[in-house]
This record gives structure tokens, C-alpha cells and sequence, in this order.
């Protein structure tokens, strides 16, 4: 979290004013270019943050709440599109293996996630999530997004100052 930035909220509308653009950014960022999508999905991260209140205003990290419950929609989103399969072959072994298991390891990815959403361009986001989420080589990731594979190192190379810029401010 950057410094002078708020994690902690005493009434919903507060939060609401807040955090909302930062919960779209981040379920905008996930279901691309789905708009609709993009705007219910935030709208039942606030449903459910009102509807748990009292137990959001004393969590000592409600960003990361909001974080996470939009990762519980947008997965739940996505199971009703049909676009994935819950834990296919293999990926009982891969998700063991993430340093995000766990309750609270989902709170640090969360918080993790809106930082480089401050610091990174949309493309450069994909870039990263591809690179270091998914493990796409730099080829397979210029071929997803339309620009070569030195173009694609450039951009990592170049992310990769930005961030330890930041993190050494």
C-alpha cells in the first residue's frame, strides 16, 4: 500500500467512495472488455461488503476484502459463462505450490494486485500476469497481445525498473 493511502473505513458510504474504482480496475481488468460484466460483478462486491458490515468495518484490511470477495464473484462469473473448468488436471499440484495459499496469503496477493494496478498501464498488467501468473514465454505473450517478443522483454525489462523504483521510494 503506498504511503498516506487509507485501508480502514468507519461507515459504507466512506468505502464505497473510496474503494470503487479500485474494485472495477481490478474486475474490469479480469473479464477484459465485458463492461456489463465489469460493473455487476463490483456492484455484488458492494452487496456483500453492505450486507457483512459489521464484520468489514472491524477488518483490519477491508481493501483487501473487497479484493478478495471480487476474486470469489469473478470466479463464480466465470463458472457460469463457462469459460473455465473448476481444478482441471494438475492444478491441485500448481495451486499447492502458490505462495497465495490461504486465507491471509489472499489479502497479501490483493493488496499486491492494486499496487501494480497504480503503477502499470493495462497492457503492461496483462504482460505481467501472463509472465509471472501464467508463465508464458515472452513469444507466446507478444503473440496473445499483437507486438513482438523483443517488444514483449522491453516491456518486462522496463516493468521490472518501474516496480523496484517504486518499491525503493
Amino acid at each position: 500500500m503506498m504511503s498516506g493511502e487509507r485501508n480502514s473505513f468507519d461507515n459504507f458510504e466512506e468505502l464505497y467512495t473510496n474503494c470503487y474504482w479500485l474494485v472495477y480496475r481490478y474486475v474490469r481488468h479480469m473479464v477484459e472488455k465485458d463492461l456489463a460484466a465489469a460493473e455487476d460483478v463490483t456492484q455484488e462486491v458492494f452487496l456483500v461488503a453492505y450486507q457483512k458490515w459489521q464484520e468489514v468495518r472491524r477488518h483490519p484490511n477491508q481493501k483487501g476484502f473487497l479484493l478478495l470477495t471480487a476474486k470469489n464473484k469473478l470466479k463464480k462469473w466465470y463458472e457460469q459463462q463457462g469459460k473455465i473448468q473448476i481444478e482441471g488436471p494438475g492444478q491441485e499440484e500448481k495451486a499447492a505450490r502458490r505462495p497465495d495459499s490461504g486465507q491471509e496469503g489472499y489479502y497479501v496477493q490483493a493488496e499486491w494486485n492494486a499496487f501494480l494496478e497504480q503503477i502499470f498501464s493495462m497492457q503492461e498488467l496483462l504482460i505481467w500476469k501472463f509472465y509471472y501468473e501464467n508463465g508464458f514465454s515472452c513469444a507466446e505473450i507478444g503473440e496473445k497481445i499483437g507486438i513482438s517478443e523483443s517488444n514483449t522483454k522491453v516491456k518486462l525489462f522496463r516493468m521490472r525498473q518501474k516496480l523496484k523504483s517504486c518499491m525503493e521510494e
